[in-house]
């Protein structure tokens, strides 16, 4: 069940950053889902934002935003985990959308913009996942942390051109990254269906089992060095002879859908 949203009150058009990257554009102001099941949002020409609660207690901590003119488009998403997730991601959809936009939006500029959307994270217990994902004109950038999926992909064939990198405990480099620091990956058995977590102690004494290695927020994994916030970024250039689609959804939608599920209508 899914309901669209007036276009007045929350989830209607709001001005552009005041940065230098588009004046005047439409943006997507974030918005507080945590009282709503169902939202389609689609105040964005052809972009479509979707976010359904799932079954767990407390607030939706899934955010995202839409940015387009100009010849570019900026769509970013956030995942919150922990009890405070949702403050995380609140946080980062409004921070790391503007620092990206007043810069030149190199490999550098995007590192520098992590690392400071995660020194500005709220100082409580969570963190979120994090994907950026730029075009400039034909050119198409994507950034991220954490394991939240963003994917180009030819229309005609349903060929995924692109795709974001996940960021795994047990993934070789970081997992000895991570043991290098003294930490612990615990890895499931495979047919348990569970996913690897990272092992650390939050403020509170409590152990908390992370099933990503790179995130804003979470500090207290950060300060013992198990985790990062350093995105891994890739760039292709788009054949203007063929058209495209975007899909970027949290871990919600991934590990409940195949990937075919969800690029055949679109691909429609």
């Amino acid at each position: 069940r899914t309901e669209e949203l007036p276009r007045t009150g929350k989830g209607k058009p709001g001005k552009a950053f005041d940065g230098d990257f588009c004046p005047g554009c439409p943006l997507l102001e974030p918005t507080d889902v945590s009282s709503i099941e169902d939202r389609v949002i689609t105040p964005v020409q052809s972009s479509v934002l979707l976010t359904l609660k799932g079954q767990k207690s407390g607030p939706n901590q899934d955010r995202g935003v839409l940015i387009e003119g100009n010849h570019k488009k900026i769509v970013a998403l956030f995942d919150g985990h922990g009890v405070y997730g949702h403050n995380s991601a609140d946080s980062a959809v409004k921070i790391l959308p503007k620092l990206v936009q007043r810069t030149e939006m190199a490999d550098a500029d995007l590192r520098s913009a992590f690392k400071r959307a995660d020194d500005l994270q709220p100082p409580n217990e969570g963190g979120c996942t994090a994907i950026l994902v730029i075009q400039n004109n034909r050119q198409v950038t994507v950034a991220s942390l954490g394991d939240s999926t963003a994917m180009v992909v030819e229309r005609k064939h349903k060929t995924i051109v692109a795709q974001a990198i996940h960021h795994k405990p047990k993934d070789p480099e970081e997992r000895a990254r991570i043991e290098k620091a003294g930490g612990q990956v615990e890895i499931p058995p495979e047919e348990t269906g569970l996913s690897s977590r990272v092992i650390f102690t939050t403020a509170d004494g409590m152990e908390m089992g992370l099933a990503m290695s790179r995130c804003l927020g979470d500090k207290e994994g950060k300060d013992v060095g198990y985790l990062l916030a350093e995105p891994s970024i890739l760039r292709i250039d788009l054949d203007a002879a063929k058209e495209y689609f975007l899909v970027v959804a949290s871990d919600g939608v991934m590990d409940n859908h195949q990937v075919d599920e969800l690029l055949t209508p679109l691909a429609q």
